[in-house]
C-alpha cells in the first residue's frame, strides 16, 4: 500500500527528472547550434571583432585542425586554424584580440606576435604595429580537408 506523502514525493521526483531532461535537451540544442557554423560565419565574425576594435582583420588559411575525439555517440567536432593578420596602433590590436577571444564560438587564440611594422621612408611619424594570431574554432560543421 502507497501512501499519499510517497506517492507525492515520486510525483515530484519525476517532475523534476522530466525538467532537468528538458533543461539539457534544449542545451544540447542550442550546443549543436552554436557548433554547427560553417567556415564563412566564422571569418565574418573575425571581421567584425576587428571592425568593432578599429582595425581591419585579414582572415586567411581556414585549415583544418585535428580535435580529439569524444568517443561513440558524441557530435563529431573538427577543427578550423584561421590566420589572422591587421595593422593599426597597439590599443587597437589589443583590443582585436581581446574580442578574438570573446567570440559568441567555441574559439581560442593559439598565437599571438605583435611588432613594430618596418618603416618605410622617413616619414617623421612612428610606424604602425603589426599583428599575426591564429584562431583555433571547433565547429561540428562538415569539413573538406
Amino acid at each position: 500500500k502507497v501512501d499519499a506523502g510517497s506517492a507525492s514525493a515520486r510525483e515530484h521526483s519525476a517532475a523534476q527528472m522530466h525538467s532537468l531532461a528538458q533543461a539539457s535537451k534544449s542545451g544540447r540544442v542550442a550546443l549543436e547550434n552554436l557548433l554547427h557554423t560553417d567556415v564563412l560565419p566564422i571569418a565574418a565574425m573575425i571581421t567584425a571583432a576587428g571592425k568593432d576594435a578599429g582595425v581591419k582583420l585579414q582572415v586567411s588559411d581556414a585549415l583544418t585542425e585535428s580535435v580529439p575525439t569524444a568517443g561513440t555517440g558524441a557530435l563529431p567536432l573538427g577543427g578550423i586554424g584561421f590566420t589572422v593578420r591587421s595593422e593599426g596602433s597597439f590599443t587597437q590590436l589589443m583590443n582585436a584580440v581581446a574580442l578574438l577571444e570573446a567570440l559568441p564560438i567555441p574559439a581560442t587564440v593559439q598565437q599571438i606576435d605583435i611588432s613594430r611594422a618596418p618603416v618605410q621612408g622617413n616619414t617623421g611619424g612612428a610606424s604602425p604595429w603589426q599583428l599575426n594570431a591564429h584562431v583555433s574554432v571547433l565547429t561540428a560543421a562538415p569539413l573538406s580537408p
